[in-house]
């Protein structure tokens, strides 16, 4: 399959004195990464790319793939690029491996590992990883995604998918789902006690989503931190103006900040029904 991504580097790639010194002054060390990738068949450009994949159950396994579009945005917008549905465990990974290699693995470094469960089919994944070994071939490597070991982690991927798909006083949303009528369907039929009574081993699509959507949100792989250069206090001023530094920063720490990768927890309602 005919690789679509390329890797661009532009931009400075280490931060400068002066964003180390606002990084230092506002609380936030970071700094946005000098690489992006260039859809060659859209010319769309995005910040990251990532698999996701959820095994099948009564309903059938889905694997997607998922971008962070290049805006000026503080929170990029998620599009789904492409999805696939199936009840067999090997024809599903074998999916895996044909679609990243449209999207940026080796050629531009992306989709060397997938999120989801990397307990359950173990054995079924290590037998496949064996032969494409054998065959001197990557093989399908699963990561769990972030807070996947909490009892409550279906609950907090639902309501980060509902606040993604939720229009900001702006009206704009952050999660757009394109062509994935399959997903569309799928969160449209959600039952109205999924948040007290689903599991992730019974929703494969919408854990798939999840799981890919909360780990870039927390993660935000497309920035980097800033390292502070802490100046040696030699005057009284110097000492005001750090305990003045040292104050914001924790104002912004306490009960009255709440940070980009904070999810919605208060309301617990369906998700609602999707328009793209």
């Amino acid at each position: 399959m005919k690789n679509i991504i390329e890797k661009i580097r532009e931009g400075r790639t280490q931060p400068t004195h002066v964003d180390k010194h606002i990084a230092m002054i506002t609380g936030q060390p970071f700094f946005p990464s000098p690489i992006h990738y260039r859809n060659e068949e859209t010319d769309d450009r995005y910040y990251h790319i990532a698999g996701s994949i959820g095994w099948p159950s009564k309903k059938p396994g889905f694997g997607l793939i998922l971008a962070v579009e290049k805006t000026d945005s503080k929170r990029p917008p998620f599009r789904v690029l492409e999805e696939h549905e199936d009840q067999d465990i090997e024809r599903l990974m074998r999916w895996c491996l044909q679609i990243r290699q449209k999207y940026g693995f080796k050629r531009a470094g992306l989709m060397e590992f997938w999120y989801g469960d990397c307990q359950r089919f173990n054995t079924i994944v290590s037998n496949f990883n064996e032969k494409q070994n054998r065959a001197e071939k990557y093989g399908l490597f699963i990561t769990p995604p972030y807070d996947f070991e909490l009892s409550n982690s279906f609950e907090i991927y639902l309501n980060q998918i509902r606040t993604c798909l939720s229009t900001d006083q702006s009206g704009t949303k952050r999660l757009y789902l394109g062509e994935a009528k399959g997903l569309v369907n799928h969160i449209k039929n959600l039952p109205p006690d999924i948040l007290t009574k689903g599991k992730i081993q019974d929703y494969p699509a919408i854990a798939a989503l999840g799981f890919v959507i909360h780990t870039l949100t927390v993660s935000k792989p497309w920035e980097q931190t800033v390292g502070y250069d802490e100046l040696g206090l030699t005057t009284f001023e110097q000492y005001a103006v750090k305990d003045q530094q040292d104050a914001f920063r924790y104002l912004q720490q306490g009960d009255g900040f709440m940070p980009d990768a904070e999810i919605e927890t208060e309301d617990y309602g369906m998700i609602s029904t999707v328009e793209d």
